[in-house]
C-alpha cells in the first residue's frame, strides 16, 4: 500500500469534512478520526507536541494515547470486509480478519509491550515511534531501486551489485514509485555514514586537515623519493581498520 495517499485520505481533514457533509452519520467521521489518531501515535517524531498531544512520543500522553489505541483495536476487530456469495447471490461479511487488520492489532499490542519492557528494564519513559517503523528499510530499498533508473525491480544479482555501488558512494536519486516519501536532503552515501560513525567512536583515527608546505620545503617535497616513505609501517598501522569496523557495525 502506498503510504502517502493513505495518510491523505485517513486524515483529520477528511474527518472534519465528513462531519460537515454527513452530519446525520457521525460514525463516518469517527472512523476517519480514529485511523488518523492511530497513525499520529505510530508516527511520533518529537517528545512533546504542543499542538496535538497524542502526536507526542508514546508515553508522554499515556492516558489519551491508550484510549485512542483502544478505539483503534475495537474498530479493527469489529470491521469485516464483504464477499460475493454465489449461493446467496449477495454480498456477505467475511468471517475472518484481513492480514492488514491482524498487522494493526499486533502492532498495537507490540508497542504497548515494548513500552512496558523498556520502562521496567531501562527506565525509558517514552518512545518516538517513527524510529521503530519500517520506513528506514523501505527508504533503503527505494535507493536500491533508484540506482536502476527505469528498471526499478532488480533481480537478486542486480540487487547485490546496486548495494555495492551504494556502499561505494554511488549518486542516489529518490525512486519514482517509492512507498515512502524520501526527503532528498536526507539522501547520503552509506560509506560516508559508516565512516563518520566510526570516526566519532574512534574506530578510525580522524585525519588532520591538509597543511600547506612552506616555500623552502616545496623543492624538497618534489625531490622526495618513494622509497623514503615508510609504506609498510603506514599500512600496518591501518590494516585492522576494516575488520574492526565490520565487527563494530555487525
Amino acid at each position: 500500500m502506498r503510504v502517502s495517499p493513505a495518510a491523505i485520505i485517513f486524515s483529520n481533514r477528511t474527518a472534519t469534512l465528513s462531519r460537515f457533509v454527513f452530519p446525520e452519520q457521525p460514525e463516518i467521521a469517527d472512523f476517519f478520526q480514529t485511523v488518523n489518531d492511530w497513525f499520529d501515535i505510530f508516527n511520533s517524531q518529537i517528545a512533546k507536541d504542543r499542538d496535538v498531544e497524542i502526536r507526542s512520543a508514546f508515553g508522554m500522553a499515556a492516558t489519551k494515547q491508550d484510549l485512542k489505541l483502544n478505539e483503534m483495536e475495537y474498530l479493527i476487530a469489529s470491521c469485516r470486509s464483504r464477499l460475493w456469495s454465489q449461493k446467496l447471490k449477495k454480498m456477505v461479511p467475511r468471517k475472518s480478519l484481513l492480514p492488514c487488520q491482524f498487522g494493526i492489532l499486533v502492532s498495537v499490542k507490540s508497542l504497548r509491550g515494548l513500552s512496558e519492557d523498556l520502562k521496567a528494564q531501562f527506565g525509558v519513559t517514552y518512545i518516538k515511534t517513527r524510529n521503530i517503523n519500517q520506513d528506514a528499510l523501505e527508504s533503503h530499498f527505494s535507493e536500491i531501486r533508484a540506482l536502476g533508473r527505469t528498471n526499478e525491480n532488480p533481480t537478486a544479482s542486480e540487487f547485490r551489485n546496486r548495494l555495492k555501488l551504494l556502499l561505494l558512494g554511488a549518486k542516489v536519486r529518490p525512486a519514482i514509485s517509492a512507498n515512502v516519501i524520501v526527503n532528498p536532503t536526507e539522501l547520503n552515501y552509506m560509506s560516508c555514514k559508516l565512516l563518520e560513525k566510526a570516526v566519532k567512536e574512534d574506530i578510525i583515527p580522524a585525519q588532520e586537515d591538509d597543511v600547506a608546505l612552506p616555500d623552502d620545503d616545496e623543492e624538497n617535497f618534489r625531490n622526495l623519493e618513494l622509497e623514503s616513505l615508510e609504506l609498510p609501517s603506514l599500512l600496518s598501522s591501518h590494516n585492522n581498520i576494516i575488520p574492526r569496523l565490520m565487527v563494530h557495525l555487525g
